[in-house]
């Protein structure tokens, strides 16, 4: 799982289980851990979410679903309990999304597959969010080709640059490194 440490100090590690969304919770940099309310989209189940703290000190969730995209889920007490998920603009297959803050925008950086109804995973894309998430603009392929899927994006940001991993299907698994600086996603 991935997790991320809160303003406050609190650690949220992102988890599923059984079609259900949630998180571990813990306020004692990792001693000991509880659960979160547990989100699911109506008509259907979510995987693998991806979360981060909002510049008011909510906390975004985003659910890998079935449902035609990535849906949403904000939670106004740190991780404790959760809102009922939507849809939101981030179209694609059920593939998992990575989310991270632009160090210095403050914009929010999501990487996903943006190819609703596709058998495969492609293309991988990457958009800006200049308001907390609600739209994301621009959309560029960070990787595209008919013949190939890409998957499990992460973004590490050293200064400016995005180090963006992610896994390459064509001719077996493989883990691909991309070195982005801030600017190209804009």
């Amino acid at each position: 799982g991935r997790s991320i440490r809160l303003r406050t100090g609190r650690i949220l590690l992102e988890a599923w289980e059984g079609g259900d969304s949630y998180c571990y919770v813990s306020d004692d940099d990792g001693e000991n851990w509880r659960e979160s309310q547990r989100v699911q989209p109506a008509g259907g189940k979510s995987f693998e979410p991806a979360c981060v703290e909002l510049k008011n000190g909510d906390v975004l969730m985003l659910l890998r679903t079935g449902l035609g995209g990535q849906f949403k889920s904000i939670s106004r007490d740190g991780g404790e309990t959760w809102s009922d998920p939507v849809a939101t603009p981030l179209i694609g297959t059920a593939a998992p999304v990575s989310i991270s803050r632009v160090p210095t925008s403050g914009d929010l950086l999501a990487i996903w597959n943006r190819n609703p109804g596709a058998g495969k995973r492609n293309p991988l894309v990457a958009g800006i969010s200049s308001d907390e998430g609600e739209t994301w603009t621009p959309v560029r392929a960070v990787e595209d080709a008919a013949d190939d899927a890409w998957a499990y994006p992460a973004v590490t940001w050293v200064g400016s640059d995005a180090y963006l991993t992610y896994f390459n299907y064509k001719g077996g698994l493989s883990l691909q490194l991309k070195i982005l600086p801030e600017g190209w996603f804009y």
